[in-house]
């Protein structure tokens, strides 16, 4: 390679040229500054760890910098010169003069939305086509690479087979100089084990990828059409910290799905045992038609509604994903159901034994039972409701007051039936009769009686699943997903 002298540097222009660190001796002649030598790409990435410039220049120039950097580097900048006639004949000499390293940051959030992540069972990936020094040294930063994680090049994947790959697939969470052939396999690689995998991705590039994912994510702001069309949504603000707030949004919407589902079936269940109950004894009709028909108004809209706007639970974020092929009527959400309802019933068949038998006056026996069953059976879902608001945290720690929507629903719900039952108008209406002090009485234990009872369920529920905690291993819940997987580009 011809030598290029100091003195052509007076006609010369400089550019500044983008490029990885181990490519730099291919494209670089002799190195400026007298040293008169050839440089190597494998010299400049050999001696570029990607935490520091002082090695780097230290191995190039041959005397330690004046500054020492420690920032990542995300980028290499070579600075070349070019001899202008060279430039003009074809016969382009491309001289090393120095480094500029740029470092594209994470964002503020970004480490706090991984971190979070992993606490909610996500395992965050670093798939990326930069240095894998550099993938390593941001990975760590952002908490994505741990201390058991490994990494891996793409010239190693492509030693693996896929089989292999799938194998040890969830012992690696960064990818670096990757291809989009890479991107497919590593998707894939996690869907073999059993996991829901989101990619997330903006270049044309990763539409494979994309598309391969059970959710494929673009960037909205920087992602190209053919990203934007490959993808299942799109990330309007190329923010990572609002996939991970969509997932909060996303479970919450989940369970306030499930709330509605559960208060609803409970208190159904409810009617259909105390109505068949009383079928089954030969006893009379606890409820009238028009009092069911009553109880369905108040009880399955206000309420209902009031548990869909139900905030996200603390903790949420906290749980492992729920398996994909795990339905809405699991084993446990089953047995709720059942005892809830035969608990609902339960009440309601006591109010009426309790004015057939001991509370009516002669000859008002069925009027003040049927009374007594109707007004239970009303207050007793209005209060079930709040039961429902959570599966295992109590009422006095989520707070009274945390859902306003809810509070007003009883409130109204409790108005109408007090109307009913002391509105001589509507008494009739409802066929229902005038309650004494010892009825009434008798009606609200009954009707609040869930709040009790199923605070205990809960507790009990929350003290086994603390006893199955202490048999745990140490390593359990170290962020490995159970049902799903993040990749991030």
């Amino acid at each position: 390679m011809p030598e290029f002298h100091a003195g052509a540097i007076i006609s010369a222009c400089i550019i500044f040229l983008v490029s990885a660190a181990e490519t730099i001796g291919d494209t670089s002649a002799l190195v400026s500054g007298g040293l008169n030598r050839e440089i190597t790409g494998k010299e400049i990435s050999g001696s570029l760890a990607c935490d520091g410039y002082a090695s780097a220049l230290s191995t190039v120039f041959g005397c330690p910098p004046v500054t020492s950097f420690s920032q990542n580097v995300g980028l290499v900048a070579m600075t070349k010169i070019v001899n202008r006639h060279a430039l003009a004949t074809g016969a382009v000499f491309l001289v090393f003069c120095g480094l500029l390293g740029m470092i594209d940051p994470p964002r503020p959030q970004a480490k706090a939305a991984v971190r979070e992540c992993q606490q909610a069972g996500i395992l965050p990936v670093m798939i990326t086509g930069d240095h894998i020094v550099t993938a390593r040294a941001i990975a760590k930063e952002l908490g994505i690479l741990r201390s058991k994680d490994r990494s891996l090049t793409g010239a190693q994947l492509d030693a693996m087979s896929q089989k292999e790959l799938s194998r040890h697939i969830f012992e690696y969470t960064v990818f670096a100089r990757v291809s989009p052939e890479h991107k497919v396999r590593i998707v894939k690689a996690f869907q073999s084990r059993g996991a829901v995998v989101a990619m997330t991705g903006d270049g044309i590039n990763d539409a494979p990828a994309l598309k391969a994912a059970d959710i494929g994510c673009a960037m909205g702001v920087s992602g190209t059409d053919v990203a934007k069309g490959a993808a299942d949504m799109i990330l309007t603000d190329d923010n990572f910290s609002t996939i991970v707030a969509a997932v909060r949004q996303g479970r919450g919407i989940f369970e306030n799905i499930k709330k509605t589902v559960h208060f609803l079936l409970s208190c159904n269940i409810g009617e259909i045992i105390t109505v068949l109950a009383a079928f089954l004894m030969r006893l009379p009709t606890p409820l009238l038609a028009i009092q069911l028909l009553w109880v369905n108004l108040v009880t399955d809209s206000l309420p209902a509604l009031a548990l869909g706007v139900e905030p996200v639970e603390e903790g949420a974020m906290e749980q492992p994903p729920r398996p994909a092929d795990r339905g809405l009527f699991d084993r446990s959400f089953s047995l709720r159901l059942a005892w809830q309802g035969l608990m609902v019933g339960g009440l309601t068949l006591a109010a009426y034994f309790l004015g057939f038998t001991r509370l009516a006056a002669p000859g008002l026996e069925g009027a003040v039972a049927n009374t007594m069953a109707f007004a239970t059976l009303t207050l007793c879902q209005l209060f079930h409701a709040f039961n429902v608001r959570s599966e295992d945290r109590s009422l006095l720690e989520q707070g009274l007051l945390s859902n306003p929507a809810m509070n007003k629903a009883f409130l109204a719900g409790a108005s109408m039936q007090l109307a009913v039952l002391l509105f001589p108008p509507l008494q009739s209406v409802f066929s229902v009769v005038p309650m004494d002090g010892g009825q009434w009485l008798t009606v609200l234990l009954l009707a609040a009686a869930p709040i009790p009872i199923c605070e205990l369920a809960k507790a009990l529920g929350r003290r086994r699943e603390m006893a199955e905690t202490r048999g745990v291993p140490p390593d359990h819940g170290t962020g490995r997903p159970v049902s799903g997987a993040g990749a991030a580009k």
